[in-house]
C-alpha cells in the first residue's frame, strides 16, 4: 500500500482555499477500494492508449471525492460563506437555504417557500427525503438550450447532492409560466419535482411518445441558435412550417398536451412543469392533459400538510456543512502484460 495526498482544513473565504481533510491511500486490494482508476485510458481511440502517472490518478480520485458533495467542490468553496442562511424544518426534516446572492430573501419569499413545502410534503412526501439544501446562486448562468427567451434558466436540481440550485432569475415574484403562481414558487416546485422524476418517468414514456427530429426531415430542419447551448451546439432543430424550436432534438407526438412551452423541452421538464400545474392550477392540467393529471393524482399521498417553520441565522453565525476527515482507499488497474512472440 502506498500513501497518497493528505489534505486537512475547514472551508474559508474566497481566494484562500485551505485543503480538505481527506487522506488518499493506494491499496493493492480492489475489494477495499472506494474508487478504482485505470492506468491506461480504456476508451482511447488511437494506436496506443495514454498511460497516466500516479500523481495524475491521485488527482482523478481526489476530484471524484470532492465532486460528491456540493460544499467540497472548488467552485462553491471559492464563493466563501453565503450572504444568508435560512433553516427550514418541514415536519421533522431539516432543510437549509444558503443564499449567495447579494439580495436577501424577503419575508414574502419565506411565506411562499412554506407554501411549496406544505403542498409537496402533503402530496409527494418522498421529496423531503431527497432534498437537504437549497442553494441560491450569486451569478445568473446562461440558458442550457441556447435561447434565453424561450428557455430561461431559473434553477437546476442535483439528485446525487440532495440539493436544488436556484438562479437569481428564479427568485422573481412575478408570475410564473403557470400563471396562477409566482415565478419563485413555480420554480421551486419545478426543481424539487426533478428530485422525484424517476417516480413518474416510466409511465410518462409509455403514455406520451417523443420521436427524433432527424427521422422527419420533411417537417424539421436545423437552423442557427441565438447562442450556443450548454453542449456548444450552434444549430438546433426547427419545424419548417411553424418555426417552433425543438430544444432536445426530439418532438412530442401530442404537442397540444403541455401546460407551458417550456414543458416541450423533454419528458422530465414536462413532468416538472405538470407538477407545478398540479399543485397551483390543477384545473389547467386537468383540462390540457387529463392523463398527466391522472398520473399525479394517483401518486398523490394526500397526507396532512406538514408544519413548516423558517428562521434566519444571524450573519455572524452563518456556517457551511462541516467536512469530516476521511481516509480514502483507491485502486489502480494496471494494463495486462503483453505477450511476446
Amino acid at each position: 500500500m502506498s500513501e497518497g495526498l493528505s489534505q486537512k482544513s475547514e472551508l474559508v473565504t474566497p481566494g484562500s482555499l485551505a485543503p480538505l481533510p481527506f487522506t488518499y491511500k493506494r491499496t493493492d486490494n480492489p475489494e477495499l477500494a472506494r474508487y478504482k482508476v485505470a492506468r491506461n485510458n480504456p476508451v482511447y481511440i488511437g494506436k496506443k492508449p495514454p498511460s497516466y502517472t500516479d500523481e495524475q490518478l491521485l488527482q482523478e480520485v481526489a476530484g471524484r471525492r470532492e465532486g460528491e458533495d456540493w460544499f467540497t467542490k472548488e467552485a462553491w468553496r471559492k464563493k466563501g460563506l453565503p450572504k444568508e442562511q435560512i433553516e427550514l424544518i418541514v415536519g421533522d426534516k431539516p432543510i437549509t437555504i444558503y443564499n449567495y446572492n447579494e439580495k436577501p430573501l424577503t419575508d414574502e419569499h419565506l411565506d411562499r417557500t412554506r407554501r411549496v413545502f406544505e403542498e409537496l410534503g402533503s402530496r409527494f412526501p418522498q421529496i423531503l427525503q431527497r432534498v437537504r439544501w437549497i442553494l441560491i446562486n450569486d451569478v445568473q448562468d446562461p440558458s442550457g438550450f441556447g435561447d434565453e427567451d424561450l428557455f430561461p434558466l431559473n434553477g437546476e436540481p442535483n439528485q446525487e447532492e440532495r440539493q436544488c440550485l436556484l438562479q437569481p432569475r428564479g427568485l422573481n415574484l412575478t408570475p410564473h409560466r403557470i400563471a396562477a403562481t409566482s415565478n419563485y414558487e413555480g420554480t421551486l416546485a419545478h426543481e424539487l419535482t426533478h428530485l422525484i422524476q424517476g417516480d413518474f418517468i416510466d409511465e410518462w414514456k409509455e403514455k406520451f411518445k417523443w420521436v427524433k427530429c432527424e427521422e422527419y426531415p420533411d417537417e424539421w430542419e436545423t437552423r442557427p441558435l441565438p447562442q450556443p447551448d450548454a453542449f456548444h451546439h450552434t444549430k438546433g432543430w426547427y419545424n419548417k412550417k411553424t418555426g417552433e424550436r425543438a430544444a432536445s432534438f426530439e418532438f412530442p407526438l401530442h404537442p397540444d398536451q403541455f401546460v407551458t412551452y417550456y414543458a416541450k423541452i423533454n419528458e422530465i421538464e414536462d413532468i416538472a412543469e405538470s407538477s407545478a400545474a398540479y399543485i397551483f392550477d390543477p384545473e389547467l392540467l386537468k383540462t390540457v392533459a387529463p392523463e398527466k393529471y391522472e398520473i399525479f393524482s394517483r401518486h398523490d399521498a394526500r397526507k396532512p400538510k406538514p408544519e413548516v417553520t423558517a428562521f434566519r441565522i444571524p450573519k455572524n453565525e452563518i456556517s457551511l456543512p462541516k467536512v469530516e476527515p476521511e481516509n480514502i482507499l483507491y485502486y489502480i488497474t494496471e494494463p495486462e502484460p503483453t505477450q511476446k512472440d
